[in-house]
């Protein structure tokens, strides 16, 4: 038998190479099971863009500013002081319109066959208390009422659920007719091209500002303070937070600056400020935290009086009384504008 002869030189080799590859297997082993094992490749971070920060800034603020605020439900809690919440957490039927700032007005919601105004609530079929409900919501000081022998305006926003019956809407719509009221602003969903920004510590502060029960310019104060005080690597973007803001004009005009010259100015600043913060900010000083965007669909309830004092001619608009309030939305939408209109069940 022929001896195997091994030379020292390959056989030393042979050793050191079974070696690295346990070493190898062990290793791969600790990186899957281990609790504090760190891969042993790590890929660098990509850098920031400036500019693709800029761009998308620029989208978030244009599109804020196409679609407009979200105004919060606002009741009477004294007789001088009035409190601001959340829209109502009930699903909107959708309008098919875009987004657009809903009235300032009274908002009654129809919810599971429940009116609530302010903090008052009341069945659908309690015909005499949800007169006095739109009896007290006229005298509320939110709905407007003025016009002349021959027009009178006096309106009220419809938030209604999406699965409410039609015949519980013309009870509703109805009974506030009766009441005096005039038109009508049906509150619908419309699909907003912006998301909420992500979560963060500045966004909770923000928010805490913005819910909070100070008076509405108060707040939106606080808003621009704070983000004044964030911005402070970047003086320009500071300046273009105005230190007060008399006036729903100047509010106006100070919103159009921040959209149009905020992106420029963070690109000055090689953005040094977060672009994300100034999203946040944008965000809860349009009230896009009160709830989702909306449209809204306006009825004639009889505004228009004919001279000869009679009672104004009133078109009839129907739908089975059990149809859901969405599939009834497209016959709403295609009315006039001018057309004062009487709602019943067929």
């Amino acid at each position: 038998m022929t001896p195997v002869v091994r030379h020292a030189r390959s056989e030393g080799l042979r050793r050191a190479l079974s070696f690295a590859v346990l070493v190898a297997g062990c290793s791969s082993s600790t990186e899957r099971t281990g609790p504090h094992s760190v891969s042993s490749v790590t890929s660098a971070p990509a850098p920031r863009r400036c500019d693709e920060e800029v761009t998308s800034l620029r989208a978030y603020l244009d599109a804020l500013e196409e679609e407009g605020e979200v105004h919060p439900e606002t009741y009477p809690v004294k007789p001088d002081r009035y409190a601001s919440r959340r829209l109502p957490a009930i699903a909107f039927a959708d309008g098919g319109l875009p987004p657009k700032p809903a009235p300032q007005l009274a908002y009654v919601t129809l919810d599971r066959r429940t009116i609530r105004y302010a903090a008052e609530s009341v069945a659908v079929d309690a015909a005499g208390e949800l007169a006095a409900l739109f009896r007290r919501t006229a005298e509320s000081g939110q709905v407007g009422g003025f016009g002349s022998d021959d027009f009178y305006l006096q309106s009220f926003v419809l938030i209604v659920g999406e699965k409410e019956t039609w015949r519980d809407v013309v009870v509703v719509v109805e009974a506030a007719r009766a009441t005096g009221f005039t038109q009508v602003h049906f509150l619908v969903g419309a699909k907003s091209a912006v998301a909420a920004p992500v979560s963060s510590e500045l966004g909770r502060r923000l928010e805490a500002m913005a819910t909070s029960d100070r008076m509405p310019h108060e707040r939106d104060q606080d808003l621009r303070d704070a983000l004044a005080g964030r911005a402070a690597s970047c003086q320009a973007l500071r300046e273009l937070l105005p230190a007060r803001v008399s006036d729903t004009a100047a509010r106006e005009t100070s919103w159009k600056s921040f959209v149009s010259r905020a992106p420029e100015l963070l690109a000055a600043c090689d953005c040094s400020v977060d672009a994300a913060d100034l999203q946040a900010f944008a965000w809860y000083l349009q009230g896009r935290h009160w709830g989702p965007t909306t449209s809204t669909i306006t009825l004639d309830l009889g505004s228009r009086r004919p001279r000869d004092g009679r009672e104004p001619t009133l078109d009839p608009v129907g739908a089975a009384a059990n149809a859901p309030f969405e599939t009834v939305i497209p016959k709403l939408k295609a009315l006039a504008a001018d057309r004062a209109v009487r709602l019943i069940t067929n």
